[in-house]
């Protein structure tokens, strides 16, 4: 859709005075496409979300969202693709805590600084994790599957979206809380990791509930790691009535963000317009759908709840004696 010209909305019966030019036409920002990276593979949770969102942040902005996957080590690759991009607010990057809250604690020599790399813009969407095997597993419950274990020490395996997502570490801190060993595969994203959890090539994995819904026919859910159970899946316990009450810090959210150094006024647009995106109807019904919570929050609060989450994934780290193997 075409700007409307300035002389159009100066005339408008003293609206525009009265709430101040848009801040798409005060600072002639963006003028073309905008290109979302998303540091995983298509499937997962990251990209099903970055979608849903795209569409509607390219109609605030009224330019298209396009979203480009980048996907491997732990959303590493993608991230390093933003973090070098040219701060003009026209590549942007939608990511969760795997990136931005974990992966410094598994690649301590990442070729970019999560903390100064990137400017965050703002938070859109959260959701619980969920214990799933295969449907014709006999681990249909979680002290089912920890007594497999048990019993088969080393036999059984997990996977993840890869190494330092937030999936391999819910899998390595509940490995640690139940005493139980389990190999632990790295796939490219979510999507991959759960086919192949579907065709019976793994034993188990945490997903994203919303990537779990679509396929109820052929999953156990055993258990969400939030506090209190889902809405959704009322009927699925929580980690804490299963008897591992720390998981219950394993939480996934999205959000977006820019390169560091974009012009404050680039960044202003895309806060308005990430904000506006969050709360609108197709964004809001789209993640309702799909077992997803939204919100909207300044840079500032993201940024605090970055770097609050890094702290109690750091700590427990040091706790739990966890390790990463890559």
């Amino acid at each position: 859709m075409a700007l409307a010209p300035k002389c159009l909305v100066l005339a408008m019966g003293g609206v525009a005075a009265s709430v101040g030019v848009s801040p798409v036409l005060a600072n002639g920002f963006p003028s073309r496409s905008v290109t979302l990276i998303v540091p995983f593979a298509p499937g997962g949770n990251t990209d099903v979300t970055a979608r849903i969102f795209a569409k509607a942040l390219g109609e605030q902005l009224k330019q298209p969202v396009v979203v480009d996957n980048r996907p491997g080590a732990g959303g590493t690759i993608g991230g390093r693709a933003v973090a070098g991009a040219k701060p003009d607010g026209y590549t942007l990057l939608w990511s969760g805590s795997s990136l931005l809250s974990l992966a410094p604690l598994v690649y301590p020599d990442l070729p970019f600084d999560v903390n100064k790399a990137f400017q965050p813009i703002s938070r859109v969407m959260t959701h619980t994790l969920v214990l799933v095997t295969n449907k014709k597993s006999d681990a249909t419950s979680v002290k089912a599957l920890v007594d497999k274990a048990k019993a088969n020490p080393g036999k059984m395996n997990y996977g993840s979206s890869g190494i330092g997502a937030i999936h391999h570490f819910t899998g390595e801190l509940f490995k640690k809380e139940a005493d139980i060993q389990m190999e632990h595969i790295p796939y490219q994203g979510n999507g991959p990791a759960m086919n192949d959890l579907m065709a019976g090539q793994m034993d188990a994995m945490f997903a994203g509930l919303p990537q779990a819904l679509p396929h109820l026919d052929r999953l156990n859910l055993l258990a969400v790691t939030s506090d209190k159970r889902d809405p959704s899946v009322a009927e699925v316990p929580t980690m804490a009535e299963a008897g591992y009450p720390a998981l219950k810090v394993a939480q996934s959210w999205y959000g977006v963000l820019a390169p560091a150094g974009v012009p404050a006024d680039v960044l202003a647009t895309l806060s308005k317009a990430a904000k506006a995106a969050a709360v609108s109807q197709e964004v809001v019904d789209g993640a309702a759908k799909s077992g997803l919570n939204t919100m909207a929050e300044a840079p500032e609060q993201f940024q605090a709840a970055i770097q609050e989450e890094t702290s109690i994934w750091s700590a427990l780290v040091k706790q739990t004696g966890m390790t990463f193997q890559k």
